[in-house]
């Protein structure tokens, strides 16, 4: 057998992107899923080659599930906006654009990217594109702006409700500003619509690891593994999981041959039943 730490896949499935290698690609990450099905790299890469390849309903099929874990996914949201772009529908295309730019303002590419959309959209494109209320309570919490950032979250969603991104933000501002019963109580509103969600269940987990809830940790625990298998190493809430060695998961190797063929059909179960 062929031995490989999870990591090292990892980052050869994205070397194979950045040359351009999507039958690989697919290949490798199904082949991963089947293992891991809810593994959100395998998941971001096999997206990024069906969209490459323009398979754009298993391309978006792959985007929205990553989603389903981290609702800013910065990749799934550019990658939606092309999809929706290629399907003529504009308002859904600037939609995504603009979440993608909700957590990277200053990334130039998005910016000229929205401005070209609106201009598809409007006829007219805007000189700039201002500040969104996304961006700016991201930078109240990397500034440790907790309680600026907790009162611009708390005023937006007031309006906004079914913004699960921005209540992802105010779950880790509440944890953060110790105010943990509140952030449980928003983790598990978040977890009600998607079970699976990173933030929320990591944060639920350390919440219940600090009250000795060890029966409810064990259960949030399972999807977080199931996410990124590392998580079976995570045991504190000081632990990081960048801290766990790559070594502590170890998955057996596809060999690949060019008559391996990675087929969809194959795949979308493992989409649907997560």
């Amino acid at each position: 057998l062929l031995m490989i730490t999870y990591r090292e896949y990892m980052r050869e499935i994205e070397n194979n992107i950045e040359q351009n290698l999507l039958d690989q690609v697919i290949a490798h990450s199904t082949y991963i899923l089947k293992t891991y099905p809810n593994s959100i790299e395998a998941l971001r890469y096999l997206a990024q080659a069906y969209l490459e390849e323009k398979k754009f309903a298993e391309a978006k099929a792959c985007f929205e599930k990553v989603l389903s874990f981290i609702p800013d996914d910065f990749v799934s949201h550019v990658g939606l906006s092309s999809i929706k772009e290629e399907d003529r529908d504009i308002n859904a295309a600037i939609y995504h654009m603009e979440l993608a730019f909700d957590t990277q303002p200053s990334n130039t590419i998005v910016q000229e990217e929205l401005k070209r959309l609106i201009s598809l959209r409007d006829g007219e494109k805007p000189l700039k594109i201002n500040l969104s209320k996304g961006a700016l309570i991201r930078m109240y919490i990397k500034g440790d702006l907790l309680q600026q950032a907790k009162n611009e979250t708390e005023t937006y969603l007031s309006s906004n409700p079914g913004r699960l991104d921005i209540q992802v933000l105010l779950a880790k501002i509440l944890y953060s500003s110790s105010l943990k019963v509140q952030a449980a109580e928003t983790c598990n509103q978040i977890i009600e619509q998607l079970p699976y969600c990173l933030e929320a269940n990591r944060l639920l987990y350390f919440i219940y690891l600090e009250n000795g809830l060890q029966e409810q940790a064990k259960i949030v625990k399972e999807r977080l593994i199931s996410l990124n298998p590392y998580f079976q190493f995570v045991d504190a809430p000081n632990i990081e999981i960048e801290e766990i060695p790559d070594e502590k998961v170890q998955i057996e190797r596809l060999v690949y041959t060019s008559a391996f063929s990675a087929n969809i059909e194959d795949f979308i179960p493992i989409i649907n039943n997560s």
